[in-house]
């Protein structure tokens, strides 16, 4: 036979919906300082990646960065510089003598 859930589950489940929601909110908000940051310019986004103006532009023309292409006026998100990151990050290699 099963037992009826007590107070003291409903509570705890409660409590434990409530840290949810709080770490939720939290992740949101995180999303959308990354997600809705302010746009970049060729100039500052090649200083944000480590690369030049004119090598940013390239990799523009060769379509591996998104970007925005407003009327001829070129920025790039940081959504933008971050997937290129993740596109071109290469991970360390585990050393056997470590």
């Amino acid at each position: 036979m099963i037992n009826a859930p007590s107070d003291e589950d409903f509570h705890r489940l409660e409590s434990e919906i409530q840290a949810l929601h709080k770490k939720l909110d939290y992740l949101i908000r995180q999303m959308d300082k990354v997600y809705h940051s302010r746009d970049y310019n060729t100039k500052e986004a090649a200083k944000e990646l480590g690369i030049s103006p004119g090598w940013l532009t390239k990799l523009r023309i060769a379509k591996r960065i998104g970007y925005i292409n407003n009327a001829g006026n070129i920025r790039f998100t940081q959504a933008h510089i971050d997937e290129y990151r993740a596109t071109y990050n290469v991970p360390a290699r585990k050393s056997p003598f470590l």
